[in-house]
């Protein structure tokens, strides 16, 4: 990603949302969601431990939440690691910075990837084993990120209209 960045940068000399969020807000979400929400119930269920966690004196939406808020904080920190982006992007450009979409930005890469982390917990919740879990949170994330670039296709938009043309074919 930071070459990514670089090359972005070095191209247009802007200091840009686009310019760290395009890598990060798409690609990053649904490659590390499953990864990292593989093995947060599913290796509970498969080593017996998951009956010792539930019967704890906890409620089970407290077990989720906190296995929800361990996995964002973790993605928390490794977004925060691009603010070396931002600040060689400040160091080297001599023009007005608009802070707001940079906030804006990093908030919708966490929303996004709060989506993802979910989608990921809940698919390790269903099955045992973990790998099975990763592959269908990442089908899943991967058919979420691509709707957006089928249905703005040419192919189901109407010309000048953003309709969908369900009977173009019939």
């Amino acid at each position: 990603f930071g070459l990514f960045f670089w090359v972005n940068f070095t191209r247009s000399k802007l200091v840009e949302v686009q310019t760290v969020i395009f890598p990060l807000g798409y690609v990053l979400p649904v490659l590390l969601a499953p990864v990292l929400t593989m093995r947060l119930l599913a290796e509970e269920r498969r080593q017996g431990t998951l009956e010792m966690l539930l019967t704890a004196p906890v409620r089970d939406l407290e077990v989720v939440c906190s296995k929800f808020a361990g996995v964002m904080l973790f993605y928390s920190s490794i977004i925060a690691l691009t603010g070396f982006h931002i600040a060689t992007m400040v160091c080297f450009y001599d023009g007005r910075v608009d802070w707001g979409s940079f906030f804006a930005g990093y908030l919708g890469m966490l929303l996004s990837a709060g989506l993802f982390l979910s989608a990921g917990l809940f698919t390790s919740s269903l099955f045992e084993t973990p790998l099975l879990g990763a592959l269908v949170a990442f089908v899943g994330g991967m058919t979420v990120l691509s709707a957006d670039f089928i249905m703005s296709s040419p192919l189901f938009l109407d010309q000048g209209s953003n309709q969908l043309k369900i009977l173009k074919f019939l």
